[in-house]
């Protein structure tokens, strides 16, 4: 299944038969099976489409997204033929009333984010190793420091206090050593001194936001599938125009999804974020979406994870099963 993102101004999406196809200027670009294509989202503006095509997407359950300039998601199309959600959400509700179980889930979260780092720390020691190249211990180090990190995460208890801050002082703690190895290594450049989220004007960083913003979509939608509420969440406050319960479930994907992507696209030769890195890094992340890894003992495609995990997310706070991160084996 494909997660389609226009890029180009003036594109113009529309049907034939059961294939979206894509045109720029009269020319046809792409023709997708419509059988075959979960969402769609547009980043530019000056795009458009069919209203036969909303028709057929509305329908078939396919989800339209639009992104403003920040490409943050500021609106979406999706049909009326959804499951039931009035008990999901109901249920939902509830546990976030509940701050023992806001805790416990943010910490599972946050243990899997960190958890996912340290696998892409190995993950590239063990590339340079092959190669032959001098990590000086840096990201086995740190690897060490982040595995020390996620088992003090598991110690708070439901009677911390300023329990968020807690977490994400850990957190904060975990990332620094993280960003700071991948950069003594020499697979970020020396230019990079941090991470900084919206305003970023470096390379690096501005990557990693673009990365983060298309791995929204997918989340979203799987969020959307599972009948949750994508505006409350547990970890992440609630402000207008915030989703944070997909910021909350996306955490223990970043690193492996779009950190990993990023730091292979820093290792070529192009050192500016024109249009040929924007695809080269939406194609990957979408890769990797579409990669089979390991779950329950049996190989599924990634997205396919992240669809079981927030249903078991579901379960969790409906007390038929307990929610377990997803941890990525380099």
């Amino acid at each position: 299944m494909k997660h389609v993102t226009i890029e180009e101004y003036g594109a113009f999406l529309g049907i034939s038969g059961e294939r979206l196809q894509i045109s720029l200027k009269g020319i046809l670009l792409k023709e997708i099976p419509l059988n075959r294509i979960k969402t769609i989202s547009f980043s530019k503006n000056g795009a458009s489409c069919s209203t036969n095509l909303l028709l057929q997407c509305s329908v078939r359950g396919i989800r339209v997204f639009l992104r403003d300039f920040k490409n943050e998601i500021v609106g979406s199309f999706q049909g009326l033929h959804e499951h039931a959600v009035c008990q999901v959400r109901k249920k939902q509700f509830s546990a976030f009333d509940s701050n023992e179980f806001s805790i416990s889930i943010s910490k599972k979260w946050i243990y899997g984010k960190i958890r996912n780092q340290r696998s892409v720390l190995l993950y590239f020691d063990k590339y340079h190793k092959k190669k032959n190249l001098d990590s000086n211990n840096h990201l086995t180090e740190a690897a060490d420091y982040l595995k020390s990190i996620s088992e003090k995460i598991n110690a708070i208890t439901s009677n911390s206090e300023n329990w968020r801050e807690v977490i994400m002082g850990f957190e904060g703690s975990a990332a620094r050593k993280y960003w700071e190895a991948l950069r003594m290594s020499n697979l970020l450049p020396a230019s990079f001194k941090g991470r900084i989220g919206r305003g970023a004007k470096d390379l690096v960083n501005t990557m990693l936001n673009y990365g983060y913003a298309i791995l929204e979509t997918p989340i979203w939608n799987c969020i959307s599938n599972a009948g949750l509420e994508a505006y409350l969440g547990f970890l992440h406050v609630q402000r207008p125009g915030k989703p944070s319960l997909v910021l909350d479930l996306m955490e223990e994907y970043r690193p492996w999804v779009v950190d990993r992507n990023v730091i292979k696209l820093c290792g070529e030769d192009d050192t500016t974020f024109g249009d040929i890195q924007r695809k080269r890094l939406i194609a990957g992340i979408h890769e990797t979406l579409s990669n089979k890894y390991f779950y329950k003992k049996k190989k599924v495609k990634l997205e396919s994870i992240i669809q079981r995990q927030i249903y078991r997310f579901v379960a969790s706070f409906s007390q038929t099963q307990e929610y377990k991160p997803y941890v990525f084996k380099w």
